[in-house]
């Protein structure tokens, strides 16, 4: 027997390490009892936990964690007696640069080093070479110098990219903030023709940007994209652009240039690669 849909498939308005809200629409104002699962994908052992359990819902859920939650692919699961349904999102791993503009958090073995790195664009930082940098995520302030400097301006292929590597105990801070890189894809290549980018501008206080975007160019090194959602300004160059991986689950594989424009993640590995050769 079939049982009637009694409410559409649910929303993450927004969410962070403290906090998510949740929206999905019933069609009557009836209250209904509601159990909500989450989990935290990006484990082996892939915990889950209740977010809430017959609690009598109308059409929202605002929960606050005790503890903040790791970044990361989270699978949601929301169940009454006649319906259910799983979304899936992922929480970035992204900070603010104190020059201006964003960054995110990357694991070095995926481009050959033995570090935690930060990626942003150069644009962003500039010639700071050997000065001081300090890249914000929340709570976790960060202090960097750099020992790896590795850059390209707009010339050339412009892949406009940098990345600073963590000290030890920099990830160590970072992990006990429950703060780890996303995983990142160099294979996928926006296969989906869609992609989601995450950015905070300086506009817009206190709450994280999911942008959905449409693929409509593609070049050697870069993806051109149209916003679906909210637009980018001043603040965004630096921050990830997920998309859905072979695995089907969400990944970085590119990093936001300018308006609708982002450089692929393997364009940057091929160029680290590169470079690194010529360095032996």
């Amino acid at each position: 027997k079939r049982l009637k849909k009694m409410f559409g498939s649910p929303d993450v308005s927004f969410v962070t390490r403290h906090q998510i809200h949740l929206t999905w629409k019933k069609p009557d104002n009836k209250p209904e009892k509601f159990t909500i699962e989450m989990k935290y994908l990006d484990l082996e052992s892939k915990p889950t936990f209740t977010l809430i359990s017959n609690k009598m819902l109308l059409n929202e859920l605002y929960q606050t964690f005790e503890q903040p939650i790791p970044t990361g692919n989270y699978q949601i699961t929301f169940k009454t007696s006649t319906d259910e349904h799983e979304i899936t999102f992922v929480l970035p791993a992204m900070g603010r640069v104190s020059k201006g503009g964003s960054c995110f958090l990357v694991d070095g073995k995926d481009f050959g080093y033995d570090k935690w790195c930060i990626i942003t664009n150069h644009h962003v930082i500039g010639d700071s070479k050997n000065k001081e940098l300090i890249v914000m995520f929340d709570e976790v302030h960060l202090r960097l110098r750099y020992w790896f400097f590795k850059t390209h301006t707009n010339q050339n292929q412009g892949l406009d990219y940098t990345m600073v590597g963590l000290t030890t105990t920099q990830m160590i801070m970072l992990k006990d903030a429950n703060i780890y890189p996303n995983k990142l894809d160099f294979k996928s290549e926006f296969k989906h023709n869609g992609c989601m980018l995450i950015h905070k501008p300086n506009s817009v206080h206190c709450r994280v940007l999911y942008t959905p975007c449409k693929v409509v160019k593609r070049t050697p090194t870069r993806v051109r994209y149209e916003y679906l959602g909210e637009s980018t300004s001043s603040g965004s160059s630096g921050s990830p652009v997920f998309a859905m991986s072979s695995k089907n689950e969400f990944a970085i594989q590119g990093l936001h240039k300018a308006k609708g424009v982002c450089i692929k993640m393997k364009s940057i590995k091929e160029d680290m690669m590169m470079n690194k050769i010529k360095k032996k």
